[in-house]
């Protein structure tokens, strides 16, 4: 239940564990190399933003910082003693995990850590435990996190990775120091897209754009949805507004969406919609538009559709987002939004 180690992502392993490597957070990275530097490390951390922005790379450079044998005079770790190189290969005793399976962790999870705690590092200055989602501890294992943060053990660090934190205890949050991550710029996420992902350029500027500053995002979108699948989806919507197929046309997409990752089809409507809106209303250049590659669908579109229209259909996306979140019927809340984005005004 509770890993030994912190466990990456094959993705995430290619890549070598260091601040450097760290796109896009110069702050967060600044202020935590300065409490470093002034040994004003603190108990715990919050480390809140979006899901991808390297949050977890930077716990773990955190922690290879922490039991570095000789750090350089940028303040960060070496990379080549015993313990970077163990953290760096994920075989190092003293740098836990703890995640959640099916978006829960569990109490058990926490007893876990409360006993191992107990005892002093094996190997490390300081024993880092990364809490890897922590919006997802339960009120029980929330409750007993509490009381480890609440009398903390001597050399070790916590490190809380959190969306916003606003689902955390506030008794909890009040005990961790609280460090933002930025979501990244799109010029940013593209390039690192390019040279770390191996995404062609044009590719990857789409997916920075729909990726909303997070690495993590982008890449699920490639993985989940091939290029030719997104552009077939998104130039079928214009034909939600024929008459008299539109409604045929809405009840075919609402089974075709039931049936793959719905949360991932309802971003690219959202942001879709967002494309003409911004055209529609502020002349957004072409290069900026999510959907640049559609450009010109999106222009037609906008001449069309009337600003009412276009405020009904994205708050329609956003109500079947919160429906389907409270597990309303997939299928019917689809064939409902489809539906609605087929009205003419």
């Amino acid at each position: 239940m509770l890993a030994k180690s912190a466990t990456r992502s094959d993705k995430e392993r290619d890549a070598t564990v260091s601040f450097e490597r760290i796109v896009g957070q110069t702050q967060a990275i600044h202020d935590l190399k300065s409490a470093w530097q002034q040994d004003r490390i603190p108990n715990a951390y919050l480390f809140v933003g979006l899901e991808g922005v390297g949050k977890k790379k930077t716990a773990l450079a955190l922690a290879m910082l922490l039991n570095c044998e000789s750090p350089t005079s940028e303040h960060s770790p070496c990379g080549d003693c015993l313990s970077c190189r163990k953290i760096e290969h994920d075989t190092h005793t003293d740098i836990w995990l703890v995640a959640g399976e099916k978006n829960r962790i569990k109490i058990e999870q926490i007893r876990e850590l409360q006993q191992r705690v107990r005892f002093a590092p094996q190997q490390a200055k300081t024993r880092v435990i990364i809490i890897d989602g922590a919006e997802h501890l339960t009120i029980e294992a929330a409750n007993a996190f509490l009381k480890v943060l609440e009398e903390p053990p001597e050399n070790n660090l916590f490190v809380l990775l959190s969306g916003s934190g606003s689902q955390l205890l506030d008794t909890i949050v009040s005990r961790c120091q609280r460090i933002p991550f930025a979501p990244l710029a799109r010029q940013e996420l593209s390039q690192l897209l390019i040279s770390q992902h191996g995404v062609d350029s044009e590719e990857a500027w789409v997916l920075a754009g729909l990726g909303e500053g997070s690495v993590g995002q982008a890449l699920t979108l490639q993985e989940a949805l091939s290029e030719a699948e997104r552009e077939d989806f998104l130039q079928s919507l214009p034909n939600l507004h024929r008459r008299p197929q539109g409604a045929a046309v809405a009840l075919e997409l609402a089974e075709r969406v039931s049936r793959q990752n719905i949360p991932l089809y309802l971003h690219l409507l959202r942001g879709w919609y967002r494309d003409i809106l911004l055209l529609r209303e502020a002349g957004l250049p072409p290069e900026q538009l999510l959907n640049f590659d559609l450009a010109d669908l999106l222009a037609v579109q906008a001449r069309q559709m009337t600003l009412p229209a276009l405020v009904r259909n994205i708050k329609a996306i956003e109500e079947a987002e919160t429906s389907l979140s409270r597990n309303a019927a997939a299928l019917l809340t689809l064939e409902t939004l489809f539906l609605t984005l087929g009205r003419s005004s």
